[in-house]
């Protein structure tokens, strides 16, 4: 599971808390005069955004892990957009009948719902970022070579076909899902002649460690310096040496 869903989940249930013990966070209702406040049941309303902040949060959470376990990639990457969208439109149906101000019920609603989306999103954004500027790691174990970070991933040396360290890399052609920015990127994408491929590139300089696995899919990956990606390079085809492996 990639890392910003965790931290996504986290917030939102981290949010849904917040905004149950300092109602006043809530948009359009921290802008209306006394006399409105005094018509909107704000304990029912705080305890409404807290629960489904906290349900979002926890379903995002599980229903990603579900569906990635059941192989489902195309309906775990779905459910994030899904439950956010879905969730805000329901919690803004649901938080009218808080409100008795009936010239401002629509408005109140209008205005939670692009709190929710909008901030939401931009925690997202942010930490999505974050994350992906944030430089992988690979470590090599006696198994299996696990990179670590965004998209991150376990690699076992019984479906590695070959491995081989190489001066070029296959022209992107498109991201399917992944992070890029600049000669940062992470995820998968749909390489020229390749196919869909993993990459875990800190740079488009060379060298690349090229994995292809049994089904002739690539995994590839390099670091901020030459010398790093040699020496993983090194440490990978040792570790695949010790398990008779050419």
């Amino acid at each position: 599971m990639d890392t910003h869903i965790l931290i996504v989940s986290v917030l939102l249930v981290a949010l849904g808390f917040l905004v149950k013990a300092f109602p006043m966070l809530i948009a359009g209702y921290n802008t209306m005069s006394s006399k409105e406040r005094a018509q909107v049941d704000i304990k029912g309303l705080s305890s409404l955004m807290r629960n489904a902040l906290v349900t979002m949060g926890v379903a995002i959470l599980l229903g990603t892990y579900l569906f990635e376990r059941l192989g489902m990639s195309m309906v775990a990457n779905a459910v994030y957009p899904l439950t956010i969208f879905g969730g805000a439109i329901i919690m803004v149906l649901l938080a009218q009948r808080y409100n008795h101000n009936h010239s401002t019920t629509k408005l109140t609603g209008i205005r939670v719902a692009r709190w929710v989306v909008s901030g939401i999103m931009a925690v997202t954004f942010a930490v999505i970022i974050v994350l992906g500027i944030m430089p992988h790691k690979a470590s090599i174990n006696p198994h299996y070579m696990e990179i670590k970070g965004m998209y991150g991933v376990k690699l076992y040396y019984e479906g590695m076909q070959a491995v081989e360290l190489a001066d070029n890399l296959p022209t992107i052609t498109k991201r399917t899902n992944g992070f890029s920015l600049g000669g940062i990127n992470k995820g998968h994408f749909k390489l020229d002649g390749v196919g869909e491929s993993r990459l875990y590139l800190r740079s488009l300089n060379p060298p690349f460690i090229q994995i292809t696995d049994h089904m002739n899919r690539k995994v590839i990956l390099n670091f901020k310096s030459s010398d790093e990606t040699t020496r993983v390079y090194n440490q990978l085809t040792g570790a695949l040496e010790k398990q008779n492996r050419p």
